[in-house]
């Protein structure tokens, strides 16, 4: 088969955009800043835009297998006119942040690491104006998408005394995200949070408590404080299966449901063109 001039194109046209969506001087001094020499120079963090880095004297670990631009800062995907904002960024002496694959964190997010440890997995993407805020430990599972505008906080910011008793309580405890999860815009998770695998929340739900007590997997909450609303529901991430689902309710608008097998539905296991290097 002959290759298309369209083909032979296109390799051009993302290699020039990627000069000038890159931001160059920022992704040359993060990766040398974080990284040892030998992983610095394969430039896996990529910085798209602008990035305000207010403290970086802690550190930024990869446990997985290096490649160049597995992860994106501030990278362009849903188009809130936050995302044009700068990702701010800090990171205290004894803290870190840990990505255990490929992710992605959009413009306008705000991500301190004031203590311990905040943890990504694998696929994670974090939408536009995400907050994040670490006094203690947050861990996001693999493949979870936090949309944007949500805010995720270990801490009460400040401490609140008891007039009665005198009793001062802890203001941070560590927060757990799940596998596959699906957190809609303006999603509130605070202390405490442990949110089980394949969980939906849906838009401005307040999470405030350990939902693997009253909870399975594969729940759909709402919210404030959030309710379980729905059980055994499964985002469908992969875009190719969203893409054939729509062209079928398109082609059939008088149907309203879709008929496939019943279980988990398994995700592709081959790179999402989401993390591609452009």
């Amino acid at each position: 088969m002959m290759t298309s001039v369209k083909d032979k194109v296109r390799p051009i046209y993302y290699f020039i955009l990627l000069i000038f969506k890159i931001n160059w001087v920022k992704t040359v001094y993060i990766n040398f800043k974080t990284q040892p020499f030998n992983i610095a120079f394969k430039f896996p963090i990529i910085i798209y835009g602008k990035l305000k880095i207010y403290t970086l004297l802690g550190n930024i670990k990869i446990s997985s297998p290096i490649s160049m631009g597995m992860i994106h800062l501030g990278k362009e995907i849903d188009f809130f006119p936050v995302s044009l904002n700068p990702i701010k960024l800090t990171i205290n002496s004894g803290s870190c942040i840990i990505f255990e694959g490929p992710a992605i964190i959009m413009g306008g997010c705000s991500i301190s690491v004031w203590n311990g440890e905040f943890k990504i997995g694998k696929y994670v993407t974090l939408g536009s104006g995400v907050q994040i805020k670490c006094e203690d430990k947050i861990s996001i599972g693999s493949f979870t998408r936090v949309v944007a505008m949500s805010t995720i906080t270990d801490t009460n910011f400040h401490f609140v005394k008891d007039i009665k008793t005198g009793i001062i309580k802890r203001s941070f405890a560590p927060i757990s995200i799940g596998n596959n999860c699906w957190l809609n815009s303006g999603t509130i998770v605070t202390k405490g949070v442990v949110l089980p695998d394949y969980c939906i929340t849906a838009q401005n739900t307040f999470l405030n408590k350990d939902y693997s007590k009253i909870c399975q997997p594969n729940t759909f909450l709402a919210g404030s404080p959030a309710k379980a609303l729905a059980s055994n529901v499964q985002r469908i991430f992969d875009n190719e299966e969203e893409k054939r689902l729509k062209e079928f309710f398109y082609k059939n608008p008088d149907l309203n449901e879709y008929q496939v097998d019943v279980g988990i539905h398994q995700e592709p296991s081959y790179t999402p063109d989401l993390f591609k290097l452009y």
